[in-house]
Order: C-alpha cells, then sequence, then structure tokens
C-alpha cells in the first residue's frame, strides 16, 4: 500500500470524524438542542481538542497494528464506534433536552426493563427514520475499503518514522498539550459566560471538542461548579432576599408587590388530594384530529363545571429529572436545577425543604400524608424521598399493591407494562383513605408514559397521522381521558376535600410528530408547546367560585412552583421562610424556564439564554426584557446555590 493512499485513510478519517460531532452539536441536526452562539476561538478550540483525540487514537492503532490493511479496518471499527457513541448522545438529547454528562449517571438509575425495551425498540426505529444511519456510513467505508486492500494483497507492514520510540512519546505529548490547552480554554470561558452547571456539557463539547470533553470526564474529571465553595451560606442567605416573596417590601421582576395572603383559608380543616397526571400538554384537550376530540370530556369540562379553576397557561418546571422534578416543584416549592435528580441526590445529600406534608401535618394535628405510584419502590429512589425529605407518612408503591391485592399479579385489566393502571390507582387510593379524618394524598399516575406503548385503546380510533408515536400518543390521550371522566364523577360530591390536579412534563413529541398537527414552528415554540401543561385546582363545594366571583379562568403564565404557593393560602397553611412562586390566583405576572436548556417564557416573550434570541408577542420594550433576562439569570443560579446551602429548610 503506498504511501498516498494511507495518508489520504488518515486525512478521511480525521475529516468524517470532525464532520460527525456537528450531527450532536449542531441545532440544523439535532432538533432537540438550543445551541449555544458559535465563536471563532470556541469553534478552532473545539476542532483542535477533536484532532487531538483522534490523532491519539491514529497514534495506537499505528503502534499496535502492523498491516496496513488492518490499520485501515481498525479505522473503520474506530470510525463505527464513534457513530455510534454520537448517536447514543443524539439520543439522549432527545429524551432529556440536554448533552450527556459521566457526572449525572442517575438518570439510568430507574428500574424499568419493560419502558427500557420499549424505548430501545423506539430507538432503533428513529435510527432509520431521522437518516441517523448516516454516522455509519464513513465507519462500513472504511472496513469495505480495508475488504478491498486485502483482497487486492495490500496488506504488508509500512514502515515510517512514527516506528520511533521517541517520536511516539513526543507526538502523543504534543496532542495531550493540544488536547489539555482546548479544555483549559473551555473552562476559563465557561467561568467568565456559563456559571450553570445545567447544560455545561453542551458549553464544554462546542468549546473543547466532543471527543475531548468526553475523554477527560470519562477519567473523571468534573467540571461542575461546586455551589458551596462558589458562595456561602450567609452570601446566598443575602441575595436570595431578592426573589423571596415572604420577604417584607418584596417586589418582582416586573415591579409589582406580591400577595401570599389571597384566598388565605378557604379550605382550612379541608383534606387535599393531589393528582400528578403523565406527559399530557396543554394543547391536546381541546384538539380535534381527522374529526375526533383527543379529550372530548376534560375540554367540555373545563368549559362547563362551574367548580373548577383552570390555569391556562401553566408551564412545567421539570429538567432531567422530569416526573421527580415535578414532584420536587409541587411539594417544595423550587426549581429543580436541571442537570440531576435531587431524589437519587438525596442519597448523599440530606435536603430539608419546607414541603407540603410537613406543614399540612403541623398545621393539623391528626392529619396524615399519604403518596401514590403504580411503579416499583425503587423508582427514582422514592420511599425515602417520599417518606424523609418530603415528610409523607407512607409511600405506596407496585410492591404495596401486589402485597394488598395478592390475586391480582396477574390481571390484565389491573397493568399496563408492568406498572399499575391509573384508573386502578385512584380506586386503590380511595381504599386507603377512605377511613381518614383528615389527609394529604399525593397520586402520581404513571402509565400514558413515553414511547407510549401497551395502551389498550391503541387501534381504537383512526387518527389518520403519519407518525406512529403520535397516533400511540393521542390514543393514550383517550385513555386519559376516560379515567378522569370517571374520576371527577366520583368526587363530585366531595365537600370535604380541595382537589390540584397537574401533568407533570410534556409529551416529547418534538419534530415530526408535533409538525403534523401545526406544521412548520421555530423552535421556540415548539419548547412552549412542550412546557405548557395542563393545571386545575377542583373545588366541589363552590367556595373557590363564590371567592373569585365566577371567575375560575387564569390566562396569565404560571409555574409548578406556584401551586405549592396557592396550596399553603388555601389550606392555611404556615408560610415558609422563603417562598418562591406566587399566589396563582392573583394578577401578578411572572416567567417561567426550562431548568436544562435555559428557554425563558413569559407572558410577552420568549427567550433564549444560550442564544441570547427572543421571540417577541407583540411589541415589548427589548430594553425592559433585557433587563429581566439579568434578573432571570440571576434567580437561576441563586436557586441552585441556596438547595446546596439547605436554606428551604423547614424550622420544625
Amino acid at each position: 500500500m503506498s504511501n498516498k493512499k494511507l495518508f489520504f485513510s488518515i486525512v478521511i478519517f480525521l475529516i468524517a470524524n470532525l464532520i460527525m460531532t456537528y450531527f450532536l452539536t449542531a441545532q440544523t441536526f439535532n432538533r432537540f438542542i438550543i445551541s449555544f452562539n458559535r465563536t471563532f476561538s470556541g469553534e478552532v478550540m473545539s476542532i483542535l481538542g477533536n484532532l487531538s483525540i483522534l490523532s491519539l487514537i491514529l497514534i495506537f492503532i499505528f503502534m499496535f497494528v502492523k498491516r496496513s490493511d488492518k490499520r485501515v479496518l481498525t479505522m473503520g471499527i474506530a470510525t463505527l464506534i464513534l457513530g455510534i457513541i454520537i448517536y447514543a448522545l443524539r439520543v439522549y438529547t432527545k429524551y432529556y433536552l440536554a448533552f450527556f454528562s459521566f457526572r449525572t449517571l442517575s438518570v439510568f438509575r430507574n428500574p424499568a426493563a419493560n419502558l427500557g425495551m420499549s424505548i430501545a425498540l423506539e430507538t432503533f426505529k428513529d435510527f432509520f427514520v431521522s437518516f441517523s444511519f448516516l454516522l455509519l456510513v464513513p465507519g462500513i467505508g472504511f472496513i469495505v475499503y480495508a475488504y478491498f486492500l486485502r483482497r487486492q494483497n495490500y496488506h504488508y507492514s509500512w514502515n515510517n518514522s512514527i516506528k520511533s520510540i521517541k517520536y511516539r512519546i513526543g507526538f502523543i505529548i504534543l496532542c495531550m498539550l493540544f488536547s489539555y490547552s482546548s479544555i483549559l480554554s473551555f473552562v476559563k470561558k465557561a467561568e467568565k459566560n456559563w456559571i450553570y452547571n445545567s447544560d455545561l456539557p453542551h458549553y464544554g463539547v462546542m468549546n473543547a471538542g466532543v471527543y475531548n470533553y468526553y475523554f477527560y470526564e470519562l477519567f473523571g474529571a468534573d467540571f461542575r461548579y461546586d455551589y458551596k465553595e462558589y458562595m456561602s451560606k450567609d452570601e446566598i442567605s443575602d441575595k436570595i432576599l431578592e426573589f423571596n416573596r415572604a420577604n417584607e417590601g418584596f417586589v418582582n421582576i416586573y415591579q409589582e408587590t406580591t400577595d401570599l395572603s389571597y384566598g388565605k383559608g378557604l379550605f382550612k380543616n379541608k383534606n387535599l388530594y393531589i393528582l400528578q397526571l403523565e406527559s399530557i400538554n396543554n394543547f391536546v384537550i381541546d384538539l380535534e384530529v381527522n374529526g375526533i376530540k383527543v379529550m372530548p370530556f376534560l375540554s367540555n369540562f373545563i368549559k362547563n363545571d362551574s367548580n373548577l379553576y383552570y390555569f391556562e397557561n401553566m408551564y412545567s418546571n421539570v429538567g432531567q429529572g422530569n416526573t421527580a422534578d415535578a414532584e420536587l416543584s409541587v411539594m417544595c416549592g423550587v426549581n429543580p436545577n436541571g442537570y440531576s435528580t435531587l431524589h437519587w441526590e438525596y442519597e448523599d445529600n440530606d435536603f430539608k425543604f419546607s414541603s407540603l406534608p410537613y406543614l399540612f401535618k403541623n398545621r393539623y394535628e391528626n392529619s396524615v400524608a399519604y403518596s401514590f405510584h403504580g411503579d416499583t419502590e425503587e423508582f427514582y429512589n422514592r420511599t425515602p424521598v417520599h417518606e424523609q425529605m418530603f415528610g409523607f407518612d407512607e409511600y405506596y408503591s407496585l410492591e404495596d399493591y401486589l402485597k394488598m391485592h395478592k390475586n391480582e399479579h396477574k390481571d390484565p385489566n389491573s397493568f399496563i407494562q408492568g406498572w399499575v393502571k391509573d384508573d386502578v390507582m385512584i380506586k386503590w387510593a380511595d381504599e386507603i383513605l377512605s377511613d381518614k379524618e383528615q389527609y394529604l394524598a399525593f397520586n402520581i399516575m404513571t402509565v400514558s408514559h413515553t414511547p407510549y406503548v401497551g395502551n389498550p385503546l391503541e387501534n381504537s380510533f383512526n387518527w389518520k397521522v403519519d407518525s406512529k408515536l403520535l397516533h400511540r400518543y393521542l390514543s393514550y390521550m383517550r385513555y386519559v381521558d376516560n379515567y378522569l371522566e370517571l374520576f371527577f364523577n366520583s368526587i363530585k360530591e366531595d365537600t370535604d376535600t380541595l382537589f390540584v390536579i397537574y401533568s407533570d412534563h410534556g409529551s416529547g413529541l418534538y419534530g415530526a410528530p408535533l409538525e403534523e398537527l401545526y406544521g412548520d414552528i421555530d423552535y421556540m415554540q415548539e419548547f412552549k408547546y412542550m412546557m405548557q401543561v395542563p393545571a386545575m385546582i377542583y373545588d366541589p363545594s363552590g367556595t373557590l367560585n363564590t371567592f373569585t366571583g365566577g371567575n375560575m379562568m387564569q390566562p396569565l403564565l404560571r409555574n409548578q412552583i406556584d401551586l405549592y404557593t396557592t396550596i399553603i393560602s388555601l389550606m392555611d397553611l404556615e408560610t415558609p421562610d422563603i417562598v418562591l412562586g406566587l399566589n396563582a390566583l392573583t394578577d401578578e405576572r411572572t416567567f417561567a424556564y426550562n431548568p436544562t436548556n435555559f428557554c425563558v417564557f413569559t407572558d410577552d416573550y420568549i427567550y433564549s439564554v444560550k442564544d441570547n434570541s427572543a421571540k417577541y408577542y407583540d411589541y415589548y420594550d427589548k430594553s425592559l426584557a433585557k433587563e429581566e433576562i439579568k434578573k432571570i439569570k440571576r434567580y437561576k443560579l441563586y436557586i441552585e446555590v441556596a438547595i446546596r446551602h439547605n436554606l428551604f429548610e423547614l424550622k420544625r
């Protein structure tokens, strides 16, 4: 094999593997991310970092593989492996809207064999539908070329100067120096421009290179900020006052005052039932596809039941913790950090919060607080989190259900995908709560979970949509609609209980499924659709309707953390020392953001902090928006630091 042919193979290896990284980092090819603005220096250091690692791979190939055809074959295998890794990282961004990090492996700790198999199957299908198979073409090309060389007898050893140990060591040292300089440049830039652990890996791969960044992470490098070291407890205690609604004289970022006492004690001494739905977006409630209403009962119920208070513009607060993050937001009134799951971190960190169960039991001496979920008790580490961090007296899981219903282990009417069906969970909770004097119940629904398989109603409707994922989702929403009809009909006479119902997060129907419903939409509108979730308060007694004068719709933007604050007021609970959310029944304005990609939503505009782009609904003072975004950026940082210092601890 000639020097020219081998040199050509090396060049193709480097170029092909560099290009593959853009399938992950470029928003044009990966619509599940919001990309940082690319800079010349960042691009140069990224390419330098990637080339350093690729060159190291080459030097080791040449050191340990002597025959020229096998060298090309090994380059092909290496390229194939890198292509698979790039695709796996793309899949991660699809489900978590963030870049993978070895420091946040806890997201994979949930025991969900059935769910894992379903997602794996969907991932395999998507591999071909999304043209991601192109990532394997370079590697396969190398392997085919190596086979051609072997057939042509180009398989003799190739002697070159790199054979010298001195040159090998020198080349390795040079590559490592370039690699480290790229990493050092990223760290310095991050300290100046991106002080958040959320999406820090994204900032790293764009400024140090995909292969380079993960090479350092793989060998133990931790680029995350230690927020306890970053800011002292005394310092953050002072700074958090800017966003603490319990602080006397508080004004929000819009220079408005707050009213935490609005509706104070309306439901004093009553029960509280919180129902957390799974993966429902607000847009689906009134949606009609092929002449079929997707959720006919809920759509009609929201419009016509005078005892239902509906939040038309509610945003989920979840990050990579997904359902667990929603639990944290509503139970504790704090925004998740976007890069980890506090449920799993609780094993090593004694987080303390002024949670609703603790507040409820402190207020009502003879009350109990129970939580329910139809999956295994290990899922999201819920048993210690719910019973210790949240303060529930008992957490009921799949294992408890099986113990109490021994004859239903194999009843197909009780389970979907190995989970207890949602309608069955509602009935089970009613059984346990029936003889309790006063209670707080938190019932977490499960089965309408991506990728939306196992639904007995899947083939009951002809939605006439091309996306199979969309078809399954719409069918699951009808399943949800059916059990919600049973639920609301069963509680209409329960005037001793206040019901709060909301969805944990959106459907994840990014890309083709959503475009099939709404046509070509920009990424900001897409994230808005996915972040908006249904939320409502149901009061069978009619007390809330009387109090609001029949105004039972809230059009202003609201967060899940606002539900926490509102519940505290309505149930006459003690106001914690730090309150972040507003009373959702008032006219005060607020903002929402995705804690992972830091896309900010207000009633006036959407703003992407990562690329400094904005979408304004109507004319809005851009200089004013700029000042608001500065405050929101401080808010996100301060919340993350405050959690690490346990500032939200209930003084009990």
